[in-house]
């Protein structure tokens, strides 16, 4: 019998990938990818499975084509990657219905080959980038080669921020979720030993505070306990550089240089934070773009997006 897979994901440009009016395909495996349009929805519809398990399993596939394309393209999109029931009707009550069943539009489903089904659409979304099919065939397709690794949950939603990106209003509101993207993935290690034990013996002497104190004095005490652990710890500037030296798939001189500046980035991040508007965004937003984009394309054991 076979079955099929359908894969569908608003994006959020208008028409963000160009040529897709003859619904071209990709085969992989021996599985026949189709991509089609029904702006705001890309929609991919795989076929060549002979069981729903094997379906299920090429989800992660579609996911990571996906990644690809937001990364090397900045095509944005949302979904939840939600699985639909696909809901199957009785044609003999309704001879002149045309479809099998029906489901949702957003996210995946899997049904037979021999059903047809129809698909509930929702409202569009907004704008981000775009392509023409021959460049989104390649991202796809590296992704669709591509053994799909574990997603740990900190990369997992560094992706999500990094698609957030393009649904924000300004700059500077995408300048700092890119940071906010660096900071969860970028390591924690600890301070070196004689001032982990220099920390160690201030923690007792608050400890020893906290006898007889009111309550008032306890909790600000305990405020204080609580930055002794962040700060056993290096500075999340420094872990967002040692981010860069350990992940970014790139040549030593240049790894280095885009750990520097991470540096003035994420200075300026702390500016905002406590200051407010920052004027010398844009001086480093391509850093961070290019940092998170470097960072998140090696997890995924994608080609570099630069």
């Amino acid at each position: 019998m076979g079955y099929t897979l359908r894969l569908s994901v608003k994006v959020q440009a208008e028409a963000p990938i160009q040529g897709l009016d003859a619904e071209p395909s990709i085969v992989v495996d021996g599985i026949t990818v189709t991509v089609k349009k029904d702006w705001p929805w890309l929609i991919f519809v795989a076929q060549g499975f002979e069981s729903e398990d094997a379906a299920e399993d090429f989800v992660k596939k579609l996911k990571l084509a996906l990644y690809s394309l937001a990364l090397k393209y900045h095509i944005a999109f949302r979904s939840a990657f939600s699985k639909n029931k696909v809901h199957y009707l009785d044609r003999q009550l309704d001879p002149s219905n045309r479809h099998d069943g029906r489901a949702d539009a957003d996210g995946y489903c899997i049904y037979p080959n021999d059903k047809k089904i129809s698909f509930w659409i929702l409202n569009p979304g907004r704008g981000s980038g775009s392509t023409g099919w021959s460049f989104a065939e390649e991202a796809l397709r590296s992704g669709l080669v591509a053994e799909p690794p574990a997603i740990d949950d900190k990369t997992a939603t560094a992706i999500e921020l990094y698609l957030e990106t393009f649904h924000e209003a300004s700059n500077r509101a995408r300048f700092l979720t890119l940071i906010m993207a660096l900071e969860i993935m970028a390591p924690r290690p600890k301070r070196h030993d004689a001032l982990i034990a220099a920390l160690g013996g201030f923690r007792e002497k608050l400890e020893f505070m906290k006898q007889g104190a009111t309550e008032v004095e306890r909790r600000e005490v305990q405020g204080v306990l609580s930055q002794i652990g962040f700060s056993e710890e290096q500075s999340i500037n420094l872990r967002i550089q040692q981010l860069i030296r350990d992940e970014a798939p790139l040549e030593q001189d240049a790894r280095e240089a885009l750990a520097r500046k991470m540096k003035k980035a994420y200075d300026i991040r702390s500016k905002i934070m406590h200051h407010g508007g920052n004027e010398e965004v844009m001086n480093v937003f391509d850093d961070v773009l290019t940092a998170v984009k470097l960072v998140l394309s090696a997890r995924l054991g994608l080609s570099s997006p630069i």
